[in-house]
């Protein structure tokens, strides 16, 4: 009897430590391992073109990391799309084209409000994107009521050495990006200003603009070489 006592016994306790080592498997190892391999998609996707999947694959806090780390790669190419939207348009290369002036001038009221328009969305989302590239700006993603463990690992997923290094990278090119297109939009605008100051002083023939002065050719010209 009390043989048979000592053996419920054992068993039940080889019972407790499987339900507790599935229970760890099931709330801490597989999670984990599920977040892992959406790190690895993650670390490979093109922000430029790809879109990130905000489908939540693991579970518990490591779902709250996974979120973390979905919402702010969303947010850092949903701003870097629309900078390269802006410099791919059509209406950003055209803006100083002969069809545009045969268009839009000789008062250019809708390319003004391109121009407004576009250096303001274009300064927003360099804006956002440099401050973004920050250890501060990503940790303003993280529930920092996590515990010291998620919020560790969530760093250490988001802020490695070589993922701190393509930022560095990152925010100079963006800083280089932004200084570009900034001298970009200040010329077309300086010309097309010009254009509307002499609007009675030049006109287009063959597809070429033509001054009534070479005075005001060789300004135009002078403006154009800016770029």
């Amino acid at each position: 009897m009390k043989k048979k006592f000592k053996t419920i016994i054992l068993i039940s306790v080889i019972i407790i430590i499987l339900g507790g080592i599935a229970f760890y498997f099931i709330r801490e190892v597989y999670p984990k391992n599920v977040l892992e391999k959406e790190v690895e998609v993650m670390s490979h996707l093109d922000l430029t073109v790809d879109n990130v999947d905000m489908n939540i694959k693991s579970s518990g806090k490591y779902a709250a990391i996974e979120k973390s780390m979905k919402n702010y790669l969303n947010d850092y190419s949903t701003h870097l799309k629309k900078i390269l939207a802006i410099m791919n348009d059509d209406e950003y290369v055209n803006v100083l084209s002969m069809d545009n002036y045969k268009k839009d001038g000789k008062e250019f009221k809708k390319t003004k409000e391109y121009l407004q328009k576009t250096k303001e969305e274009a300064n927003t989302s360099f804006t956002k994107l440099i401050d973004m590239t920050s250890e501060n700006a990503m940790m303003e993603y993280i529930d920092t009521t996590l515990g010291e463990k998620y919020i560790h690992l969530y760093q250490n997923y988001m802020y490695d050495d070589s993922i701190k290094k393509g930022l560095e990278d990152s925010k100079t090119s963006l800083e280089e990006s932004k200084k570009i297109l900034d001298n970009t939009l200040d010329v077309y605008e300086k010309v097309i200003d010009f254009l509307i100051k002499n609007k009675n002083e030049w006109k287009i023939e063959s597809d070429s603009i033509i001054f009534n002065t070479s005075d005001l050719l060789n300004k135009y010209n002078e403006l154009i070489k800016k770029l």
